[in-house]
């Protein structure tokens, strides 16, 4: 026996172990999803006056100061149409070439033990070096340039806006990982369940997802939900639709729980971890 959840989430061989169905809806019980209140402020706040910018875009010096606000008190960006479109196509083609070709593999959990729901994760991914002659290095490679420009142009705001516990955050996290390019199949409703990307102290300070899902709808599947802080809050802040070319940039702790929702369409993203420079004994 199976059942697919409004979430679009798979559920198979229910009638051997039915467990599996009171988990969730036990946990969509538990859920406190974002008012329209909260959906509009954080709208009105900080997306609105970022799309006004558009033409002249995320360097512009306006922007960074919606950007570094939304930081300090979100604890996550938005940046949106963030590559120029050919370098964003170009990851793209990477990441799907490489599921295709079936190069990737099933991804592994690691970390805490203490998470809400079930600890799952149904993702596809490949590890990409940044430095070396592969055409998807090369790719990927233009990306994490672009990511650091972003974050030392924050750095730069948060300093001469008076942030600076903010500036000073920022201006270490400059040890990055390797690239992860990933799928979510449709075929499997892959999903993620709620987690921390620094629940084992593994020294990420700050992540960064590119999303390459080009004419992604509603209904398509795989948002990012965005819990309020605390390693078994409920209380849901946002829930990210991974459009084309859109960056999320979050701080990897406890700020800013998260799980990504079921993909009913093959779900593409590119992931970069930046980690804390001051502390090199951290593993990368």
């Amino acid at each position: 026996t199976t059942a697919v959840l409004p979430s679009g989430a798979l559920l198979e061989d229910l009638e051997t172990d039915a467990g599996p169905l009171v988990r969730e809806l036990r946990y969509r019980t538990c859920l406190e999803p974002v008012t329209a209140e909260e959906a509009s402020e954080l709208e009105s706040e900080y997306f609105t006056p970022l799309r006004t910018m558009r033409e002249k875009w995320w360097w512009n010096p306006m922007a960074m100061e919606v950007m570094v606000r939304q930081l300090e008190e979100q604890s996550f960006v938005l940046i949106d149409d963030f590559l120029p479109e050919d370098q964003a196509l170009e990851v793209r083609a990477c990441n799907e070439q490489l599921y295709r070709s079936q190069e990737m593999e099933v991804g592994a959990t690691a970390g805490g033990s203490n998470r809400v729901g079930l600890p799952h994760r149904g993702d596809h991914v490949k590890w990409v070096e940044l430095n070396s002659s592969e055409p998807a290095s090369q790719a990927v490679g233009n990306y994490a340039e672009s990511i650091e420009a972003a974050i030392d142009g924050l750095r730069q705001c948060a300093e001469q806006s008076g942030k600076l516990e903010m500036a000073k955050v920022l201006e270490g996290v400059r040890w990055r990982s390797e690239a992860m390019l990933t799928c979510y199949p449709a075929e499997s409703r892959a999903r993620y369940f709620r987690h921390t990307d620094n629940s084992s102290g593994n020294g990420r300070l700050l992540t960064a997802i590119l999303y390459l899902n080009d004419g992604w709808q509603p209904g398509d599947g795989g948002e990012l939900r965005l819990f309020h802080r605390g390693e078994e809050n409920l209380k849901v802040k946002m829930e990210v639709q991974p459009i084309f070319n859109r960056l999320i940039l979050f701080w990897s702790d406890d700020r800013v729980p998260h799980e990504v929702l079921s993909a009913c369409k093959d779900r593409y993203a590119c992931t970069v971890w930046y980690y804390d420079g001051f502390n090199s004994s951290y593993p990368l």
